[in-house]
């Protein structure tokens, strides 16, 4: 996502490119570091440094010759460039609607009547949809609340505030979080390469936030120094008989 939003944005001009200017270069080199930590973070492990008490499971899913791993790939690209649009979407809707838990509640409405549909036709069988009052009930209740309704406002109220670039430069940080957590609750191993590539994403946020906040400094002051659009457009005194 962190890819494609920058691409999306600039075609539809709500971000500006200079190449002389150091607030673009670095809003530019952070989104580059943090997509080469998200693939070192993914890809690579080196040492173990923490060895977990569970089975390691190898990570040879490259290898696998079933075409759903295509498949998966290809949806997960479709999904990204949708929610990209979907963030720029949200720009313009909060400036006329700056209601964030209004728009996430019809947004979240249009999503499950969507998914009951594709999920009535994917699995027609009821008994399939028996769901007792055990782990995965509880799974599906907290994802949907915390992960989906809530994660959903919290994102745009940060688009309200300071827009998309924040919340999509924040988004490589997610595979930092899941790394973390599924070494403290599911005893995961925790190597090298997670260090590194945590190190690699922390970095290019910083550049990509430090260069957004120069680029806003810059707009301010240039504001300032600009003369008023009211007294430059205000017509002269003209003299009239009486």
């Amino acid at each position: 996502m962190i890819t494609l939003f920058p691409l999306i944005s600039l075609q539809l001009r709500m971000e500006k490119l200079v190449i002389k200017s150091r607030s673009s270069n670095a809003k530019v080199m952070g989104s580059i570091i943090s997509i080469v930590g998200a693939f070192v973070l993914t890809f690579y492990n080196g040492p173990s440094i923490w060895n977990s008490s569970l089975l390691d499971q190898p990570n040879d899913f490259l290898k696998s010759v079933d075409s759903s791993w295509a498949i998966a790939g290809i949806l997960l690209i479709v999904d990204y460039f949708l929610v990209s649009l979907w963030y720029i979407l949200q720009v313009h809707i909060l400036k006329e609607f700056p209601d964030e838990v209004t728009l996430v509640l019809l947004y979240s409405t249009t999503a499950i009547i969507i998914s009951i549909v594709v999920a009535l036709l994917s699995v027609p069988n009821a008994s399939d949809w028996k769901i007792g009052l055990n782990l995965s009930l509880i799974s599906i209740l907290s994802s949907g609340i915390f992960g989906k309704f809530i994660g959903n406002i919290v994102s745009a109220w940060s688009i309200h505030l300071k827009g998309a670039v924040y919340v999509t430069s924040f988004k490589p940080l997610q595979i930092v979080i899941s790394v973390a957590l599924g070494v403290i609750f599911l005893g995961d191993s925790l190597y090298v390469g997670s260090i590194i590539g945590a190190t690699i994403i922390s970095i290019g946020l910083y550049g990509v936030l430090w260069g957004k906040a120069t680029e806003e400094i810059e707009e301010d002051i240039g504001s300032l120094e600009s003369p008023s659009t009211e007294n430059a457009h205000a017509p002269l005194l003209q003299n009239y008989r009486t």
